[in-house]
């Protein structure tokens, strides 16, 4: 399995190449928003994982709405990793509607697991 991991702070993308990489899964590191949604197209993972808090307060959602308009990534499963509770809550039936998924960071690992497998066997 392949996973793009979208995500600026370094210390993050490391844990998780590390931690998804134990369980035997390709991971493809993305740590600015701007290249996000053309390294996506061009690796075609099995799922996204995407931070909304990036560079500005709207980049992760910017890359998330440009995955979703594109003919070619629109079906790729997208996992939203953040710490920002008010904005997740705030989307949440938009979230819902799209079939997009969230993890409130801090996370355990266990219930990462659970949610990149339950996207990739969606």
């Amino acid at each position: 399995m392949k996973l793009v991991v979208v995500n600026n702070d370094t210390d993050f993308l490391t844990l998780m190449n590390d931690v998804l990489s134990e369980r035997g899964w390709e991971t493809v590191v993305c740590r600015e928003s701007g290249g996000a949604h053309k390294l996506v197209k061009e690796q075609q993972p099995d799922a996204v994982i995407l931070d909304i808090r990036m560079e500005h307060p709207e980049a992760g959602w910017n890359v998330l709405e440009l995955l979703q308009l594109d003919p070619e990534t629109k079906d790729i499963p997208v996992l939203i990793c953040s710490a920002g509770a008010v904005e997740l809550e705030a989307k949440a039936e938009w979230l819902s509607q799209h079939g997009i998924t969230s993890l409130l960071k801090p996370f355990d690992l266990d219930d990462l697991y659970r949610c990149v497998e339950k996207l990739v066997k969606a």
